[in-house]
C-alpha cells in the first residue's frame, strides 16, 4: 500500500484520505446540500479556498516541487470558484477580459511547472515521451540563457 502514502510526509501520511474525503466533500456540497445556483458556488468557493489553506499549512510532499504544484493546482481551482461566486454574470467588458488574462497565465505557469516535475521524473516515462520532454526542455533552457 505503500503507493498511496509513500510520497508524503510520515506526519501526513494519511493525506491521500483526504484527498478523497474533500471530492466527496465537494461533491456533497456541489450535488445536495445546495439547491440554489447562488448558495452551491458560494459553498464550493470556501470548500476549495479551505482546502487551499490547509494544503499551504500542511505541505504534505515530501519535495518541494510536489507541494508547489499542487499549491498551484489547488490555487486554479480557488481562483475559478472563487470568482464565478463574485462575478457570476460578469462575461463581457475588461472584469471578463482580466478573468481571461489571470486564467491563461495560471495555466501557462501550471505547464511551465508541470513540464519542470515531467523533466525530474523522465525516468517513469515511456522512452519516447522521456525523449520529448527532455528535449522541449532543452529548448526552454536555450530560450532562458
Amino acid at each position: 500500500y505503500g503507493v498511496f502514502y509513500d510520497h508524503f510526509r510520515p506526519a501526513c501520511w494519511w493525506w491521500e484520505v483526504q484527498v478523497i474525503l474533500r471530492r466527496l466533500v465537494l461533491l456533497v456540497v456541489y450535488v445536495s446540500l445546495f439547491t440554489d445556483v447562488v448558495n452551491r458556488t458560494y459553498g464550493v468557493a470556501v470548500v476549495n479556498s479551505a482546502i487551499l489553506v490547509l494544503h499551504a499549512y500542511m505541505q504534505p510532499f515530501h519535495l518541494a516541487q510536489d507541494n508547489g504544484l499542487e499549491l498551484l493546482s489547488l490555487a486554479m481551482l480557488c481562483y475559478a470558484s472563487v470568482t464565478k461566486a463574485a462575478f457570476p454574470k460578469s462575461t463581457t467588458g475588461a472584469t471578463y477580459g482580466m478573468h481571461v488574462v489571470v486564467t491563461i497565465a495560471l495555466c501557462l505557469l501550471a505547464a511551465l511547472a508541470g513540464l519542470e516535475s515531467m523533466q525530474r521524473y523522465s525516468q517513469l516515462l515511456p522512452a519516447r515521451l522521456r525523449r520529448w520532454v527532455q528535449a522541449l526542455h532543452a529548448r526552454i533552457a536555450l530560450v532562458h540563457s
